[in-house]
């Protein structure tokens, strides 16, 4: 299980309306080769299960089961991303597949005990540094 984690406010994120269903079906094919953990109640990643993964209907969903609150404008694109609180969990694996559908220039910083993390998307990839 991972360490307690806070989000920093600043941060900057978006993806494009246009970009949505094309997220949601990356984050979907997931399903089946890269949970991260192997226990009693089967394969999934930490507090996210694939088969809530497979039933989600939108990105927004997604986001909501990795336990990150989308805000959407009136246009339908996802113009912040805030931590829902928890624990670290697989932020690598969905950032790193979301990644081709943010916004460059985009990027999201958490605390972990005394660490502090950002994830940095920049055309189509993500790089995460710890300080």
């Amino acid at each position: 299980m991972g360490s307690a984690m806070i989000q920093v406010a600043d941060r900057r994120f978006k993806i494009d309306r246009n970009s949505k269903y094309m997220a949601l079906k990356a984050v979907k094919s997931l399903v089946g080769h890269s949970e991260t953990i192997h226990d009693e109640s089967g394969a999934h990643w930490v507090g996210v299960y694939p088969s809530d993964v497979v039933r989600a209907s939108s990105l927004e969903d997604v986001l909501r089961l990795w336990h990150w609150n989308p805000t959407t404008d009136s246009g339908g694109d996802i113009i912040d991303l805030v931590f829902a609180g928890g624990v670290e969990g697989d932020e690598d694996i969905l950032f790193s597949t979301l990644a081709p559908f943010i916004y460059t220039h985009s990027y999201i910083k958490v605390q972990v005990d005394r660490r502090l993390i950002t994830w940095n998307f920049q055309s189509g990839r993500c790089s995460k540094v710890i300080l």
